[in-house]
């Protein structure tokens, strides 16, 4: 049996910040040592921080000069989602750094965490060499993809990590007061040469999106034709950005709007390409 109060997790090297300050620690740990092999089991291991509370049950064998094999099931009852770069192991720095400044708020009560495989093959950019996944529910998150844009509000919907990558997929979020149906955020690979790819569709009055527009850099692959301008009514904006982590000004962006304003039919508006 294993019980501790105000303990400490040391993992450097692997996590963003270490020692891991833990509250409360409980559960039963067994291992087994011998020349060549090293055996651990976890059983119903519960650990609360500020951060999180969770429980877990492991497996972990490793042997010299073989294979060191985890099979880890974790489920989570509180998460602050502000405190994500802090458990992904061994992220890049700026990775660590972009979803520190990036995850600005929100909260699970239900997360789901599964980790299997040869730890030196992690995270397993090759399905059948090993899993890892985490999934979050989230509500209330605050997402800002990239410094000089307007942040996406009051997210709710789903946080996944899923062997290299990481992705965002809202049914509910907002931006600049701008209702979007629809905001979806990925890094397909956290690990090397990061970017995020984002996806906003929304349906709102112009005069909104026409803000939108003036508060990020879109204005700017517009050669400022928008400033100024003024309409009324509504439309429906689809856009889509890329934007590398380490050089977040050479961005790409496409997308369209739909202006119901003067006519029955909606009138396309073609955002152009930059790259």
């Amino acid at each position: 049996m294993l019980g501790s109060e105000r303990a400490a997790i040391e993992l450097p090297g692997i996590l963003a910040e270490s020692p891991v300050p833990i509250d409360s620690l409980g559960g039963q740990i067994s291992w087994t040592l011998a020349q060549d092999r090293f055996e651990l089991a976890l059983h119903n291991l519960s650990v609360a921080n500020r951060d999180l509370a969770a429980t877990f049950t492991a497996s972990f064998a490793a042997k010299r000069g073989g294979p060191n094999v985890i099979d880890l099931t974790g489920n989570f009852s509180r998460a602050d989602g502000r405190a994500v770069y802090r458990y992904v192991p061994w992220l890049p720095a700026p990775v660590v750094e972009y979803l520190k400044a990036s995850i600005k708020g929100g909260k699970s009560n239900d997360v789901r965490l599964r980790l299997k495989g040869d730890l030196a093959k992690f995270p397993f950019a090759d399905p059948g060499s090993g899993i890892f996944s985490v999934v979050a529910k989230v509500t209330d998150a605050d997402l800002r993809y990239a410094d000089g844009w307007p942040q996406a509000s009051g997210i709710s919907g789903d946080l996944i990590f899923e062997g290299k990558s990481m992705r965002v997929a809202a049914s509910k979020a907002s931006v600049l007061d701008v209702q979007a149906s629809s905001v979806r955020a990925s890094i397909p690979d956290l690990f090397d040469d990061a970017h995020v790819e984002v996806e906003v569709r929304a349906e709102d009055q112009t005069s909104d999106f026409l803000r939108f527009i003036a508060q990020s850099p879109v204005t700017e692959a517009l050669d400022g034709v928008t400033d100024g301008m003024s309409a009324a009514g509504k439309g429906r904006l689809a856009l889509q950005l890329d934007i590398p982590i380490g050089n977040p000004e050479t961005f790409k962006l496409a997308g369209e709007y739909l202006s119901s304003t003067t006519r029955s039919e909606p009138t396309p508006t073609f955002l152009p390409s930059r790259t």
